[in-house]
């Protein structure tokens, strides 16, 4: 029974942060901002240091004029809840920011994200109950097509193409 178990352990899929993921040089390498860090564990209902509270405390304050920044209203209550249903992160983020505030970069971090762990899943098809002959799509979406294309889609792709542990795919 213990080697059933062991080889089982070996098939499961590695759970990994999106930090890691981003960050470490055996996935993506990427520098991040620390308001970057807090985006994305935010999205992915990581939890959040001392300082990465503070800087979301700032952001559910409004900024530094109390009027600058919107953040989704009980975004906390809203992380409880999905933690407690066992959701792995928020279905969909809309991000609207100035042309510097690196939403591209993000958007392609955190989709590749989510491609690599479904991609860990062996059969994601089985896993999420969808029938076989099925494709499984990851959308780009943009104000417009040009700018999910010009945009959206070149991040995502440049994040895939340049992270190494897409390498086998």
């Amino acid at each position: 029974m213990k080697l059933l178990d062991q080889v089982e352990n070996s098939l499961a899929p590695k759970k990994i942060s999106i930090i890691e993921f981003a960050e470490s040089s055996d996935f993506c390498g990427k520098a991040l901002y620390p308001r970057q860090v807090v985006l994305l564990k935010l999205l992915n209902l990581e939890e959040l240091t001392g300082e990465e509270e503070d800087v979301l405390d700032y952001w559910i304050a409004g900024g530094r004029n109390g009027s600058e920044i919107v953040i989704s209203p009980n975004v906390r209550e809203r992380s409880e809840w999905l933690l407690e249903n066992n959701y792995p992160h928020f279905r969909e983020a809309i991000l609207v920011g100035g042309r510097r505030s690196s939403k591209g970069f993000c958007t392609g971090i955190q989709m590749a994200y989510i491609m690599w762990n479904c991609l860990q899943l062996q059969d994601p098809g089985a896993y999420y109950g969808i029938d076989p002959e099925k494709e499984i799509y990851f959308s780009c979406v943009a104000g417009s097509e040009d700018q999910a294309k010009e945009f959206q889609y070149a991040d995502f792709s440049s994040t895939v193409v340049t992270c190494k542990s897409f390498d086998p795919y």
